[in-house]
């Protein structure tokens, strides 16, 4: 494969499928400066890549990402973050109970201003837990891909 960037991004290289197109009076000029300006992009890349090998970062991060790979099979990361997920929405249910009724209190009395708290904090709820749990779905499919 062409510009192949498997060893960056710790993915298998796939074949690309070149089609044949229609050339015009000055695409040979266009396509000999971008000939040129990835082989420089190439050189540069293999010297970083060079350098990073030559300093075992390549070998640190294939470690990280092998032990939260490892970690996500265990449970342990999605349940830190189903746990961290859970109070932050908790979190923000007591959050806006308690300023909707400080705000309102004084205004329209206690009962209306429980009403009106819980409404509100319930709306935040479930929009913040919705948003999480498509967070967290996310994540899942993309470590699983």
């Amino acid at each position: 494969a062409e510009n192949c960037r498997a060893d960056l991004l710790l993915k298998p290289c796939q074949e690309t499928h070149h089609s044949k197109g229609e050339y015009k009076f000055g695409d040979l000029t266009k396509q000999i400066f971008r000939n040129e300006h990835q082989r420089i992009k190439d050189i540069v890349l293999n010297e970083i890549v060079k350098e990073q090998r030559e300093r075992g970062k390549f070998e640190k991060l294939k470690e990280f990402a092998d032990e939260l790979r490892r970690r996500w099979h265990d449970g342990t990361v999605k349940h830190w973050l189903f746990c961290g997920q859970f109070i932050s929405t908790l979190a923000t249910l007591l959050f806006t109970y308690c300023s909707v009724c400080l705000c309102a209190w004084p205004i329209h009395g206690r009962h209306v201003a429980g009403n009106l708290a819980w409404l509100q904090a319930i709306s935040n709820f479930t929009s913040m837990a919705a948003f999480e749990a498509t967070l967290l779905l996310l994540v899942h499919l993309l470590a699983h891909e």
